[in-house]
């Protein structure tokens, strides 16, 4: 598993150092001290026959498709369509069935080394359950879902981001994943308010990189990650714009289909207002009633692993130089 940014934990003024838990995890400090002792997700009801019929339909539809548009397959791929990189457009949550994200015609057939990528992602016994669900059970309206994602992630190549080319992103620490919540799922912290560079593809691509990361320590059973928002300190100007939000948005939406366990918002300034309702058009109903504002995050946290600016024990300054980056590599 390709290392994420690791930070040291460190003391406030008034905690003795040698108290405080150090993590030599590449990714997570502090850690249980088994992952047995997090909540783990009740059991999914089991699955009509019909719904079966339906997986077994979508499994033969998507397998069929990984075996065509690669390099040594051009002819075939000039008729498929691949979704632009960044996720260029996103169209109101009302439209969704119609057009999950925005696409451009592309001759240019993926490259075969990235079948065993595809497949590891095909493999994952959430993917076509995920997407079943999403649709409704509807077996076209997940076809098209699912083939947008296969071709966006052909292009995008979200598994391969190298921690090189985000690494400029993360020198102040604006996104950290860190812990679990009550119900075992990756906690990931987005501070806006130390935001350091300009929006651009590198800034969505830093923010995947975090998504995939979560996906990797995620516990057995569990599918989903908590997103925590703080914008203490933050300023109208450091919040994204609206186009980049709306970037995100639609990979989270589109792409990342039912991952977004939890979201939570806190600190909220006044001009958040307008953005939210900027973008709530663009919500999908479901996403829309994950996210909360100002709550008690010691209702969904331990107290152990919530960081102490929430009200939790976990406490640590961010030290960029301390930060470990780790390879990446196909046997990870």
């Amino acid at each position: 598993m390709s290392r994420f940014l690791r930070r040291a934990p460190a003391p406030s003024t008034s905690v003795d150092k040698s108290s405080l838990p150090v993590s030599h995890d590449p990714i997570l400090a502090p850690l249980p001290s088994t992952l047995a002792s997090l909540q783990s997700r009740p059991p999914s009801a089991p699955l009509s026959a019909a719904q079966q019929d339906l997986l077994a339909a979508l499994g033969a539809y998507v397998w069929e498709l990984h075996g065509r548009g690669w390099e040594d397959d051009a002819e075939l791929s000039k008729s498929r369509t691949v979704t632009e990189t960044a996720g260029s457009s996103i169209e109101p949550a009302h439209k969704a069935k119609e057009s999950a994200s925005a696409a451009s015609t592309s001759t240019s057939p993926a490259p075969a080394w990235y079948r065993t990528w595809e497949e590891t992602f095909l493999k994952d016994a959430t993917t076509l359950p995920r997407y079943a669900r999403a649709s409704k059970w509807d077996l076209e309206n997940a076809k098209k879902r699912i083939s947008e994602t296969l071709y966006w992630r052909r292009s995008y190549r979200p598994e391969l981001i190298s921690p090189d080319e985000v690494v400029e992103e993360a020198k102040t620490g604006k996104q950290v994943l860190s812990g679990f919540d009550k119900d075992g799922r990756p906690v990931l912290y987005l501070r806006p308010g130390r935001e350091n560079t300009t929006p651009s593809p590198r800034q969505i691509r830093f923010l995947v990189y975090a998504l995939e990361r979560s996906l990797d320590i995620a516990p057995e059973g569990v599918e989903t990650l908590t997103i925590i928002i703080d914008y203490k300190s933050a300023t109208q100007a450091s919040n994204p714009s609206l186009s980049q939000a709306l970037k995100v948005l639609n990979i989270l939406q589109a792409h990342y289909v039912e991952r977004m366990g939890r979201a939570f918002v806190c600190n909220v300034p006044w001009y958040l207002n307008a953005f939210f309702s900027a973008i709530s058009p663009f919500l999908d109903p479901a996403t829309r009633a994950k996210i909360r504002f100002n709550a008690k995050l010691e209702e969904f946290v331990d107290l152990d692993l919530l960081d102490a600016e929430f009200g939790g024990r976990h406490r640590y300054v961010w030290d960029f130089e301390k930060v470990s980056v780790g390879a990446l590599s196909i046997d990870d």
